[in-house]
């Protein structure tokens, strides 16, 4: 695992739905609205309601910044999304971001935020210190 303190991971939120498509491999780009400041290794999953649970982490093996446009092009065939939902979720962004998937892990049983030190959901998403990691490995 290539993760220290200043490579955070970072916790996502996201729909159920997402998630299936991601342990599947159909879903190999996530997109975000808002950029990440700086780039994590590794991204957790936090399955959002009616689940709210930490569900897995995958490695991230690259990160494209781009306008929405672009990164349709680049993506459209691993979104896990129609075109017209990719644009509307990113309506109004000049620029957003595509999370390219890596080796997906999922937890062998639920875990709850408070697991990896979280109170409250995300928003869009936060960052975790990478040592993370090494607890979430015993839940592989």
């Amino acid at each position: 695992m290539d993760s220290t303190p200043d490579r955070p991971v970072a916790l996502l939120p996201i729909h159920p739905e997402y998630v299936g498509l991601i342990a599947s491999g159909d879903k190999r780009a996530e997109f975000r609205r808002t950029l990440f400041a700086k780039k994590p290794t590794h991204v957790i999953l936090y399955a959002t309601s009616p689940e709210n649970r930490l569900v897995g982490y995958f490695s991230v093996a690259g990160i494209d910044h781009e306008s929405p446009r672009r990164l349709w092009d680049l993506h459209r065939g691993s979104s896990g999304l129609s075109r017209e939902r990719f644009f509307k979720y990113l309506h109004g962004k000049d620029q957003a971001m595509a999370i390219r998937i890596g080796e997906f892990r999922p937890f062998r049983a639920a875990l709850r935020l408070a697991d990896v030190g979280v109170d409250v959901p995300p928003q869009g998403f936060r960052y975790l210190d990478g040592a993370v990691l090494t607890t979430l490995e015993h839940y592989v």
